[in-house]
């Protein structure tokens, strides 16, 4: 298994965090923009939950050129509340040699965009919290 990691520091209270991270995928902007962009929208598991505390998640990985599943995905996150309403967040994305291969070495970038698009969102919500 290879992996993608990164650990980030929220200003939001980790139940936020949690609540946001849990339900993100299950949101319509989520499915319209995979429609959109893949075609598809993307089953999506809930592999663990820990409330406030952990949540992995699994998909399988597809194919847009056959329409066949091909590989998966798991990814984690971590959460620690941190002094001051701070949230700790660990990301972890796991992704294996043949993912690797049939992506043409490009899975680990993949990776690191959703880890980076994830920032962006938890950014986002943080800053909406402060502008209220």
């Amino acid at each position: 298994m290879f992996k993608k990691i990164a650990i980030l520091h929220i200003s939001l209270p980790i139940d936020q965090v949690y609540d946001y991270l849990e339900k993100r995928y299950n949101s319509t902007l989520y499915a319209d923009a995979s429609e959109q962009t893949k075609g598809y929208m993307p089953k999506i598991e809930i592999r663990e939950a820990t409330k406030n505390s952990f949540l992995s998640f699994y998909v399988k990985g597809h194919d847009p050129f056959t329409g066949l599943s091909v590989g998966s995905w798991k990814w984690s996150y971590t959460l620690t509340q941190e002094a001051g309403g701070m949230t700790k967040l660990k990301i972890a994305y796991e992704y294996g040699l043949f993912m690797s291969f049939i992506s043409g070495g490009t899975v680990g970038h993949q990776a690191a965009n959703e880890i980076c698009e994830t920032a962006l969102a938890l950014d986002a919500l943080s800053n909406a919290q402060l502008a209220q």
